[in-house]
């Protein structure tokens, strides 16, 4: 390795010394995990933290486990202290990462690391994090995914041996951590108030009228069949070519509701067709907008997946569109759609599949007195699902800067 390759691309100020090529085992003890015996009842149930990887998701920090372990079943254990870096070191989810915050115990299927008094914690996890890719390559090639504590200490990684600059570096990526946290936490909070909501602003259980209403609203709702309030269209074959430029009217697929920007409104679709495309084909355009679209056939189905469209458009021969009529607010029938399980609907055979009947047959819920609450209420969803937008951008902006400076603070 060239000295050029020892210095990462930034780094502090102040900071000029080459980083040095390290093993894993010499930056501190490794330790694998073990389970105390699941036939003593007696080493379970109790105050302690047991490791195992289904407790490691997106979260670093390890704050409450599935399992607990006793006092007894803890001083059987291996323990480990406070900070230590926890690496999941067998099976198919190989690579997780996490770090405690106090002390604990893990199962066999984690290596720990203890850093020594040369290495900064902080640091030595993100160190750990920013090779956890290429780590888990090295046990791709076996039957099952496996890195033993003697080849995880073996493992190649380049250090600063600054504790200063380490303690910097680790700092950095705490906090960055901690925005991280912050803001997956906020998220999933306005998806639980989503879900939340939508069970009480909507009639259940044979009532007909909901649980929470806006002032000046009463009476009770309507139950309509989808089909006497709108109408479905099937979707067409796919287009002859990609639009240059991205001009034209939408050509929807399946897989353009995975597009970011579309998490709730078609705003962009990966393939685009001019009128001409349109007439040559034959192809009936979707001009009674908005309209809901969903999959109609395939495992795509089961994701229970609905946009709302708002401009002219086709849709692929996999899709359906839900044609609103007059007496909708959209953003109101937009939020109905959520509250319908699709696949509940769907026929059965080697495919999942809906056909028009199959939609247009389902009860819905709506309120009688016309547009006003409708626009009340899809008004408060739309609201919300910005915020729900913003806060799922505004993480993945961070979590796409903290990869960038683990690829740049790192060697």
């Amino acid at each position: 390795m060239t000295n050029k390759n020892k210095i990462p691309d930034i780094r502090f100020k102040g900071f000029t010394n080459d980083w040095e090529e390290k093993k894993i085992g010499s930056l501190g003890e490794i330790i694998t995990g073990s389970t105390p015996q699941t036939n003593d009842k007696s080493n379970y149930n109790g105050n302690y933290l047991f490791v195992s990887p289904a407790d490691i998701q997106n979260n670093r920090y390890i704050k409450r486990t599935i399992t607990t372990l006793s006092e007894k079943g803890f001083n059987k254990s291996r323990i480990l202290e406070k900070d230590s870096t926890l690496f999941v070191s067998i099976g198919s989810t190989i690579g997780k990462i996490a770090q405690l915050k106090e002390r604990a115990t893990t199962n066999q299927q984690i290596n720990a690391i203890i850093s020594n008094s040369e290495y900064d914690n902080n640091f030595i996890f993100s160190l750990i994090e920013n090779k956890s890719t290429k780590i888990k390559k090295l046990a791709a090639t076996q039957a099952v995914p496996i890195i033993n504590k003697s080849n995880f200490c073996n493992i190649d990684v380049t250090t600063s041996l600054d504790k200063t600059e380490q303690s910097k570096i680790g700092s950095y990526f705490q906090e960055l951590d901690k925005l991280i946290s912050q803001k997956q936490a906020k998220y999933e909070k306005l998806q639980k108030l989503k879900k939340a909501m939508l069970e009480k602003m909507f009639p259940k259980n044979g009532s007909d009228v909901p649980e929470i209403r806006f002032k000046g609203f009463d009476g009770s709702w309507e139950r309509k069949k989808l089909g006497e309030v709108g109408t479905t269209q099937s979707g067409i074959g796919f287009p002859d070519k990609e639009q240059e430029g991205k001009r034209g009217i939408p050509f929807f697929k399946v897989s353009d509701m995975n597009n970011i920007g579309n998490e709730h409104i078609m705003t962009n679709s990966n393939n685009y067709v001019t009128n001409e495309q349109i007439s040559r084909m034959s192809w009936k355009l979707i001009n009674q907008v908005p309209a809901i679209i969903f999959a109609k056939v395939g495992a795509a189905i089961m994701l229970n997946r609905k946009r709302l469209v708002h401009s002219p458009f086709l849709i692929d021969n996999n899709s359906m569109a839900y044609i609103f009529d007059h007496t909708w607010n959209k953003n109101f029938g937009k939020i109905v759609f959520e509250t319908i399980n699709l696949p509940k609907y769907a026929q059965t055979g080697a495919l999942p599949s809906y056909n028009g009947s199959d939609i247009e047959n389902i009860l819905i819920s709506r309120p009688t007195n016309g547009i006003n609450e409708q626009a009340k209420i899809g008004n408060y969803f739309r609201n919300l699902e910005k915020l729900i937008t913003l806060n799922q951008k505004e993480l993945e902006k961070l979590k796409t800067i903290k990869k960038a400076c683990l690829e740049k603070m790192f060697v």
